[in-house]
């Protein structure tokens, strides 16, 4: 970014352009009754470098994890939440909550769990529907 700074303008511009389009495509998905769909989510998958790039730096991370002799590691702002095991170590990630609607959620006993925003709504209307009690994520499944 220091060498090419135009590159940071562009890639400004253009994520500027992509959030607002995403933005008028939910709106027409919402007056559909469909969930949100993240634009940006979907066109960082499509573009393999980036694919690439994500998973070389999952393993760095967990390599490092390793050499620090800790259980697991957890990151954010890669905008895809996600749990792996990678030799052995736990590498989660929280996801975003501006684009994909994620978070990372610790239970009491020490459980982790990734919860999914748009789901976790739709699971509380349902249960609001059939009067049933409203709870988060794993702890509503168990209710």
């Amino acid at each position: 970014m220091l060498a090419h700074r135009w590159l940071a303008f562009v890639g400004d511009a253009l994520y500027t352009l992509t959030m607002g389009l995403s933005h008028r495509v939910n709106a027409v998905r919402g007056w559909l009754g469909l969930p949100y769909w993240s634009l940006s989510k979907m066109a960082k998958h499509k573009v393999k470098n980036a694919v690439e790039f994500i998973y070389r730096y999952e393993e760095l991370v967990a390599r490092a994890a390793a050499a620090r002799k800790v259980d697991g590691v957890v990151c954010g702002h890669i905008h895809t939440a996600e749990f792996r095991c990678i030799d052995g170590i736990e590498y989660y990630n929280d996801g975003d909550w501006v684009e994909s609607c994620t978070a990372l959620v610790e239970h009491l006993d020490g459980r982790m769990e990734i919860l999914h925003w748009p789901e976790e709504i739709a699971r509380r209307a349902e249960r609001a529907v059939h009067g049933a009690p409203v709870a988060v994520g794993a702890m509503a499944e168990a209710a």
